[in-house]
């Protein structure tokens, strides 16, 4: 085993899948970074939080730690789901066609013996207490029924048929994000923020999931462009009746929507396509380099390149609030 294999391996012995954790840390710091935009808008609205707001720069190194920690924590609490799956999966052959090299090197598949479950059950425990009950003990309940959750979820994703994965794919999707947004709510603002964190949902987070998901949607034949089409708008109606309802400001969110799309959404998406198309063209014909290593260079790099987008951004925001109460 050559040296970068061994630390892929050593790094998944702490983090169980590599490549799992930098795309939870990129898909969270899209989600996030778009729900600070939705956030801020509510909160201008709210003469409460108007000292922090005005003190919106000397926060700047605070949010920028909470966008790379919080992000830590998902991954962390989320692993159960990935021990599940990669211990049904390990014995009933359900990857024989995918591509060897994204999980030959996860350890249940590397040592294939009961020792190596036990310790990554061990493991994720000591992630869980540590997290919950001694750093973040104000989600330890939300914590708690999270892992309920996903567990129950994690296991019928693993032992359903392949085109019920779907929906069991999405939904586990959906609860993710959700509870990413409310533990940095938390931690962050201390509050849970009913009307934000609704709109954030049905704007980004409902259809972001149904995006990512046409993968599946094609592999069983469910003509996921037309899918597409008829649900996409869905959220956005629901988002516009239900903020409506539940608040006077719906015009506001949709205009936050647009900032959160243009400063987000879109550098995102594309920080993504571009980083994997350049490491495509000088990669793909590497010796050596095989399509995991290109998916891990990818994430890698797209993390990097988006947590900086995020700081420009944070900056931005701290000086558009200044000038917004200076107006």
């Amino acid at each position: 085993m050559n040296a970068f294999k061994k630390l892929i391996l050593g790094l998944n012995l702490i983090v169980c899948r590599l490549d799992a954790f930098l795309y939870n840390f990129f898909d969270s710091l899209l989600i996030l970074g778009y729900s600070m935009i939705i956030i801020i808008f509510e909160l201008l609205q709210d003469y409460a939080f108007r000292p922090f707001l005005l003190d919106f720069s000397k926060y700047f190194y605070y949010l920028i730690i909470n966008l790379i920690i919080v992000p830590i924590i998902l991954h962390a609490f989320y692993m159960v789901v990935y021990i599940i799956n990669d211990a049904i999966d390990s014995k009933t052959g359900t990857k024989k066609n995918v591509d060897p090299s994204f999980y030959l090197l996860r350890p249940i598949y590397y040592f294939k013996s009961s020792g190596i479950i036990v310790y990554m059950i061990l493991l994720y425990l000591s992630y869980f207490i540590f997290i919950s009950f001694v750093v973040f003990p104000n989600i330890a309940v939300l914590a708690i029924f999270f892992v309920i959750i996903i567990s129950v979820l994690g296991f019928l994703h693993s032992i359903v048929e392949k085109s019920r994965r779907v929906l069991t794919n999405m939904l586990l999707r959906l609860v993710k994000y959700s509870f990413l947004v409310t533990i940095f709510s938390f931690i962050v603002f201390e509050q849970y923020l009913l009307t934000s964190q609704f709109w954030i949902f049905v704007s980004l987070i409902f259809p972001h999931t149904i995006y990512i998901s046409k993968g599946y949607l094609k592999d069983h034949k469910l003509k996921p462009k037309r899918l597409l089409l008829w649900i996409a708008p869905l959220p956005f109606l629901a988002s516009v009746i239900g903020t409506t309802i539940i608040s006077s400001l719906p015009l506001l969110f949709i205009k936050a929507t647009f900032f959160g799309y243009f400063l987000i959404v879109i550098p995102a998406f594309c920080i993504s396509k571009v980083s994997l198309l350049v490491l495509e063209r000088h990669l793909k014909n590497a010796n050596g380099i095989n399509s995991y290593y290109i998916h891990l260079f990818h994430l890698l790099f797209a993390v990097i390149l988006l947590l900086a987008e995020m700081a420009i951004v944070l900056s931005f925001l701290g000086e558009s609030i200044k000038y917004y109460f200076k107006a």
